[in-house]
């Protein structure tokens, strides 16, 4: 085909592609590595990286070096995936081409990450989204959230709650999460998931000093598609 944005599994669409704009030190090649997590996950042949669910086995990305592109359905796994690998080669700004959504879900891993992007123009939700993130990050580093984080058993809850009175509605949160994640959801992965979730939202209340108020329930489609992504 004459456009470099076409193939033969994308028909006339562009490509779902992430491409290197800042240059490459001097004399240096593109390096292909990857993050550890890639060979938990990716079945490795030349350039081309496949599902490791025997289930699928399919197509997900293609590594050339300076450039990266995913094949559809992309999930946001994949889309971390390739943001994480960005950040690891050391990339400073990217092109974004391909589907909106595609655009967007890049976007915001990226810019997470602090590269930036070209190729797409943000949305309020966007932003709304790496605001989400940022604050989440200064949550982890505040001594109330890593005393509520770090409580594994009822004994540290009890003594967390003893040293910060204020944990004690986080704790019970927490409690009525697992509670409804072990009435409601079937897969192991996709119950961590739910919990990790709902105590990530918990760490953000401690952090802003807001009501604790977690509404654990979850509209059946947002479940699956949050187990389905857990699974991976």
């Amino acid at each position: 085909m004459s456009s470099t944005n076409q193939s033969p599994y994308t028909g006339d669409r562009a490509l779902n592609e992430m491409i290197r704009k800042d240059p490459s030190p001097k004399g240096q090649l593109p390096t292909r590595e990857m993050p550890e997590s890639v060979s938990k996950h990716f079945i490795k042949r030349d350039n081309a990286y496949f599902s490791a669910n025997l289930e699928s086995n399919r197509l997900e990305m293609v590594d050339r070096g300076n450039r990266m592109h995913a094949y559809r359905p992309i999930t946001t796994f994949v889309v971390r995936t390739m943001a994480e690998t960005a950040e690891l080669r050391g990339w400073k700004e990217v092109e974004l081409t391909g589907d909106k959504v595609f655009k967007q879900s890049a976007f915001v891993e990226l810019q997470s990450r602090g590269i930036q992007t070209r190729g797409y123009d943000p949305t309020a939700k966007d932003a709304e989204i790496l605001e989400t993130r940022a604050l989440r990050a200064a949550a982890n580093d505040n001594p109330l959230v890593q005393a509520f984080q770090s409580a594994a058993t009822d004994k540290d809850r009890k003594t967390a709650t003893k040293n910060f009175p204020q944990l004690a509605p986080a704790f019970a949160a927490e409690a009525a999460a697992v509670k409804y994640a072990d009435q409601n959801i079937d897969s192991r992965k996709a119950h961590a998931a739910f919990v990790a979730r709902i105590r990530d939202q918990i760490s953000v209340s401690l952090h802003t000093g807001k009501e604790i108020t977690v509404d654990v329930r979850q509209a059946p489609d947002k479940q699956q598609s949050a187990q389905r992504d857990a699974e991976r």
